[in-house]
């Protein structure tokens, strides 16, 4: 519906949508014979490849093969779609009624009409209403190599802004998808969002299973990936991500797997903090998946949750140097791995017993969500 792009060396820039609303639009490429394989929030495999002829038993846990797709995998596209920007800003606007994500900024190449990706910076998406959306409210970033290791520094994504929008019953129709999803990006900033109403997550953040973070992963040896592509020696371009203050509830109506708040792979410098999850249909409420480092969570309140943390940590996928601080939680088993390698700090998480929430938790869950003041009419 909408198309900003420029070009990574003269970016489109200092635009605003203030007040609109961009609805009715559909996405058909599932009805082709491209189809639709999904691997994990709307990334799907796209073309034909070789498959072994007993792949649904010796590719179940990867196999070389499967590995081979990995750095081709698609993304679905936006109805508003912003890449090669800079200083773009929505406010007030509502997307509703859409066949696929509401809003992308800086996917890869593929999601994007102009055939030019990535390359956002300084966009801020305020006080917006995303719903009845048939894919993600808002998709930020890309998932192929360019996405984590641009060849061009100017490809890169940063200082993403996204505050005190309502991203409710979106991803419909693509119900892997969660109401936000931040990839590889340089400071992003989820803040006082109301997320609510999803078949899977609420807010995820972090691509790449740690297969793509300095030093590669050995699982990711183990299932063939190498030999597709390098093992890198410096850091993706995720870092310093910020998801604060925001309120997710009603999520995990249908997939289990997957948390409240999410991440995936190394995040150096991430805080998750003051967020209030609860209604999650007794799954995970904090999940720090593959490979996910340098990660602190702390003031959240998880109520009704099934495990209200959760880390996917084994001896070969370099999930570790994460904190858990000062969070409560009501029910639910915490299932952190700690000690070395593993988590850093696991420590003064308060389990409530008594139903009665402690002035400080109260105060989390009093000022999670949108501010009604916070300047959309400025």
């Amino acid at each position: 519906m909408v198309r900003l792009s420029g070009t990574q060396a003269q970016p489109i820039h200092d635009l605003t949508f203030r007040g609109l609303s961009f609805e009715h639009t559909t996405w058909l490429q599932p009805g082709t014979a491209v189809g639709y394989a999904d691997q994990q929030s709307g990334t799907f495999i796209t073309g034909t490849y070789p498959q072994p002829a007993d792949v649904l038993t010796s590719c179940q846990l990867g196999c070389p093969q499967f590995e081979a797709t990995r750095n081709g995998w698609n993304q679905v596209p936006a109805a508003v779609q912003v890449s090669a920007a800079r200083n773009i800003s929505f406010v007030g606007n509502t997307f509703a009624h859409l066949g696929q994500v509401a809003l992308g900024i800086g996917n890869d190449a593929n999601a994007h009409a102009s055939g030019i990706g990535l390359g956002a910076s300084g966009i801020t998406v305020q006080h917006n209403t995303f719903t009845d959306d048939s894919g993600s409210g808002i998709v930020v970033g890309g998932v192929q190599p360019d996405a984590h290791h641009p060849r061009n520094p100017a490809m890169t994504n940063k200082d993403i802004t996204i505050t005190d929008n309502l991203v409710t019953d979106v991803a419909r129709d693509y119900k892997d998808m969660a109401g936000i999803l931040s990839t590889y990006v340089t400071h992003a900033v989820i803040e006082h969002n109301e997320v609510s109403d999803l078949a899977y997550d609420g807010i995820d953040v972090g691509w790449g299973w740690g297969a793509n973070d300095p030093g590669g992963s050995q699982d990711y040896r183990n299932r063939g990936l190498y030999d597709y592509q390098p093992v890198y020696t410096t850091p993706t371009t995720l870092k310093d991500t910020v998801v604060r203050g925001n309120l997710v509830h009603g999520t995990k109506k249908v997939f289990h797997d997957g948390g409240s708040i999410y991440n995936l792979s190394a995040d150096p410098g991430a805080m998750i903090d003051d967020n209030y999850i609860y209604d999650n249909h007794s799954t995970v409420g904090l999940y720090l998946d593959e490979g996910s480092r340098y990660v602190s969570l702390s003031h959240n309140v998880i109520q009704d949750a099934g495990v209200w943390a959760f880390t996917n940590a084994s001896s070969t996928n370099n999930t570790n140097d994460n904190t858990f601080t000062g969070n409560w939680y009501n029910t639910g088993a915490t299932q952190v791995a700690t000690g070395s390698p593993h988590n850093k700090v696991l420590d003064g998480n308060v389990h409530l017993t008594d139903g009665t929430w402690p002035p400080a938790a109260q105060a989390v869950m009093e000022n999670a969500g949108i501010r009604p003041n916070s300047g959309a009419s400025s």
